[in-house]
C-alpha cells in the first residue's frame, strides 16, 4: 500500500523514457523545419526580436546534409530531433527539439542522461547552449549542467 501511495506521489519523477534515434536525411527537412519552428520560434523572437526563416532553413538544411540530425522516436512515433557533435575534447549538444505534446515526459532527460553517461566513460564534458528566453535551462540545471558563459541571448552550459 505504501508503494502505491509513493508511486502516486508528485514527489516521484517519471522514469526515463525509452527512445530510439534514427539518422535524418534531407527528405526529413519539412518535418525538422516545422519541429524547430513550433518549439523555438517564440524563444528566438524573445531573444532576437524576429524569426528569420531564411537563416533557420539554411542552418537546418546544412545540418541535415552533414548528417548531424537524428530523429527521436518513442513507440515508433517521431517526437523530436537532436544534433550532437562528438569532439576529441567534449560532446556538444547542438540542437534538441521535442514536440510540445511530448515534452515533460522525460524523453529529453533520457537522451541527455545517456549522453552524460557516454561522456563520463570517455572522460569528456558535455556542452550545450540555450537561449536565455528558453525554460530548457531549468531542465539542464536540474540534470547538473552549470552556466560557464553568458551573452544577452544565450547561456553556455557544461556538465563536467
Amino acid at each position: 500500500m505504501l508503494l502505491l501511495q509513493l508511486q502516486r506521489s508528485s514527489m516521484i519523477e517519471p522514469l526515463p523514457q525509452a527512445y530510439k534515434l534514427e539518422l535524418m536525411t534531407p527528405s526529413d527537412f519539412e518535418f525538422l523545419y516545422a519541429l524547430c519552428r513550433a518549439t523555438m520560434e517564440c524563444y528566438v523572437i524573445a531573444a532576437w526580436g524576429e524569426w528569420c526563416d531564411e537563416i533557420v532553413r539554411s542552418q537546418l538544411l546544412d545540418g541535415l546534409n552533414a548528417n548531424a540530425f537524428q530523429g527521436i522516436f518513442v513507440n515508433r512515433l517521431r517526437v523530436g530531433a537532436i544534433a550532437v557533435e562528438r569532439h576529441d575534447t567534449h560532446i556538444q549538444i547542438e540542437d534538441l527539439y521535442i514536440l510540445k505534446e511530448f515534452q515533460n515526459q522525460c524523453i529529453g532527460t533520457s537522451i541527455i542522461l545517456d549522453l552524460i553517461k557516454e561522456a563520463r566513460q570517455s572522460f569528456k564534458p558535455v556542452r550545450l547552449r540555450v537561449l536565455s528566453s528558453s525554460p530548457a535551462r531549468i531542465l539542464y540545471e536540474r540534470l547538473g549542467f552549470v552556466v560557464v558563459q553568458t551573452t544577452p541571448e544565450r547561456y553556455f552550459m557544461e556538465y563536467i
